[in-house]
């Protein structure tokens, strides 16, 4: 075998077993890495192999959370790296979305039956019977499709980031994201297939359907607020929920949440609205409160590593390659004479420790760079905040601003939240029991009431 182990990635432990399975046989079969100079039949061969591709997988986890976050950070900004068609869709030259003339008809049949009153179980039955074609080229359609095709929001015209996320880089399991991260939802990223209307008709529907199981396929909209909020007092989650007698949306405690359990927390919840108006109360405080924002700037210009770290980290990487230098020679020691396992794991733990710390201030670098275009662009977006008068009326809540600003928030018994900005800085928003949702949205008239 000539492939080099750091190429392996995340599939190295399948080489490890692959490896031990050839050396068990009768006779054992040997393997070779060329380029690390290891032959899985001498002494120490396993012991460099269990090294070598710890290093490896390591580095392709590393790699891995990496691209991850950077993914994160673009659908903050509404920008999606979409790599594979839909059903429905396909490219054009330029990587624009458009519709499939086919596709888009079928997709308009599933609606628009699903709409009239027929079931999942028998759209994709008579699909199957008139031989339409399934994504996979198949020629039998499953009700699961169907419902997937209906509850996704990209027919609409949205693009949703996150639906699902690896659990784990190594194994690239996939789960369906029921609120462990973030969504990102950008509107009219492309040409819709069913109006809106049509599409907001099939969920309500769905909806129904679904809790008369006593489960909502449906989720909450305010995505931003999920796996963000921790309570103070206990430290566990602020999870959402929602109010079966009028369907409105509170966050509360876990624990408190919980209420048969011997552990307790009396956290108290906030309604949804609530949290709305305070943090754009916040917005307005900052905005208008004289030299608030120079002080955003100057503590974000404390977080950047100075030129100190910078050159403490090329201290680091210079340490690195003669750590390096001396493992290879320690290796090629144990090939002739035969080596220290022991002296060559303890050079590989010092590799991986500095190795550790210059990832970390690569990626301090990183989240600096993106926290500086960040703070701009609040800044820039802040000036356009409408001013308003929080004990008589709110305004809409503005959630782009949120999830590009905040990295979580604090609740507090006495009702106050303490949000830490992802560039730096911390702001409160004070205990405010005013029932929010009961304020009318600034440029609506008020209802009058019926004499």
């Amino acid at each position: 075998m000539t492939k080099s182990i750091s190429r392996f990635g995340r599939n190295t432990v399948d080489v490890l077993e692959t490896v031990r399975m050839l050396k068990a046989l009768k006779p054992p079969v040997e393997v070779v890495f060329q380029k690390e100079d290891i032959r899985t039949l001498d002494e120490d061969g396993e012991v460099m192999l269990t090294i070598y591709s710890g290093l490896a997988q390591e580095e392709s986890r590393n790699l891995a959370e990496s691209v991850a976050w950077g993914k994160r950070r673009l659908a903050e900004r509404g920008k999606f790296n979409t790599k594979y068609e839909r059903y429905g869709y396909k490219y054009d030259e330029d990587g624009n979305w458009l519709i499939h003339p086919k596709e888009g008809d079928v997709i308009r049949r599933i609606y628009k039956e699903f709409l009239t009153g027929k079931s999942t179980n028998q759209i994709a039955k008579e699909l199957s019977e008139d031989g339409i074609v399934t994504a996979r080229g198949k020629n039998k359609w499953h009700h699961r499709s169907i419902d997937c095709m209906i509850t996704n929001p990209i027919y609409a015209g949205d693009l949703v980031f996150q639906r699902f996320y690896v659990e784990d880089t190594l194994t690239g399991k996939n789960l369906k994201n029921n609120g462990e991260l973030p969504q990102y939802v950008t509107q009219n990223h492309h040409p819709a297939i069913v109006s809106r209307e049509d599409w907001e008709a099939a969920q309500r529907i769905m909806d129904n359907r679904s809790n008369k199981k006593g489960k909502s396929m449906k989720p909450h909209i305010r995505q931003e607020f999920f796996s963000l909020f921790t309570c103070s007092k206990c430290g566990a989650p602020i999870i959402h929920i929602r109010c079966s007698s009028d369907g409105s949306h509170y966050w509360r405690c876990r624990t408190a949440e919980k209420k048969y359990t011997e552990v307790t927390c009396d956290v108290r919840g906030f309604r949804e609205e609530s949290i709305e108006h305070r943090f754009m109360t916040l917005l307005q405080e900052i905005k208008m409160t004289e030299g608030y924002q120079d002080k955003m700037k100057q503590v974000f210009r404390n977080t950047v590593p100075d030129e100190n770290e910078r050159k403490r980290i090329e201290q680091v990487r210079d340490d690195m390659q003669q750590l390096y230098q001396q493992l290879y020679d320690e290796v090629d020691e144990g090939e002739r004479h035969g080596g220290d396992p022991n002296k060559i794991k303890a050079i590989t733990d010092q590799i991986v420790e500095l190795q550790t710390q210059v990832y970390d201030f690569e990626d301090r670098e990183q989240q600096c760079l993106e926290a500086e275009k960040d703070l701009d662009w609040f800044l820039e977006e802040l000036k356009g905040i409408q001013e308003f008068k929080p004990e008589k009326e709110r305004i809409e809540f503005r959630a782009d601003i949120f999830s590009r600003i905040v990295d979580k928030g604090t609740v507090y018994p006495d009702g106050r939240i303490v949000y830490d900005l992802k560039f730096g800085l911390q702001v409160t928003t004070e205990q405010n029991d005013m029932m929010a949702w009961r304020l009318r949205k600034k440029g609506k008239p008020r209802k009058r009431r019926n004499k």
